[in-house]
């Protein structure tokens, strides 16, 4: 029981020192367009590796209403049947990637997400990813949580690391993934 009672406090601790990536409510998404027009400003913003993050910052009510969005919808939220993986996995892989950028832009001027720091969260890199949580499905999550636990050991396709963009040197291209054929894409 002891045991138990520190796993408890410890997760109220570390929840409490996350910073919630909030979206102020004059960005709040109406209808189902988010994802179109964040695909469209994701599609001009990136080349190759690089990304126009001044673009970005231009276009960042899309990218909040985008967020907004995603915040209320996903596998759980809209019902997607676990046979529609690709489904569920595009959603996941590009809120992961939405999260990161906001993340980025919330930190600017930066010049390593690594370097990002919340809370208790002392440690290269756990300041962006463990300390900063993003609202996916109805549920606030960290980036971290949201890679790990919800894509790569959910769906244990190796694969999906070629989706995920970390903001980092070496990191695969940013790109939208769509809902069908993820498989054929990611190879």
């Amino acid at each position: 029981a002891g045991v138990r009672l520190l796993q408890l406090l410890s997760s109220l601790v570390l929840a409490g020192c996350a910073q919630r990536l909030d979206i102020d409510r004059a960005y709040i998404a109406q209808g189902n367009k988010a994802p179109v027009e964040w695909r469209k400003v994701l599609e001009r913003a990136t080349r190759g590796q690089d990304v126009d993050y001044a673009y970005l910052m231009e276009e960042r009510p899309t990218l909040l209403r985008y967020l907004d969005w995603v915040g209320k919808h996903g596998p759980e939220s809209d019902s997607i049947r676990e046979s529609a993986e690709d489904k569920r996995l595009s959603f996941l892989v590009n809120a992961y990637n939405a999260a990161v950028l906001e993340g980025v832009l919330r930190n600017l001027p930066l010049t390593s997400v690594r370097d990002v720091r919340h809370g208790i969260f002392r440690w290269r890199g756990a300041g962006f990813f463990v300390g900063q949580k993003v609202r996916v499905d109805g549920e606030w999550v960290s980036l971290y949580h949201l890679e790990s636990h919800s894509i790569v050991n959910r769906y244990q396709e190796p694969l999906l690391h070629v989706a995920l963009n970390r903001a980092s040197r070496g990191a695969p291209p940013l790109k939208w993934w769509g809902q069908s054929d993820l498989q054929a894409e990611l190879e």
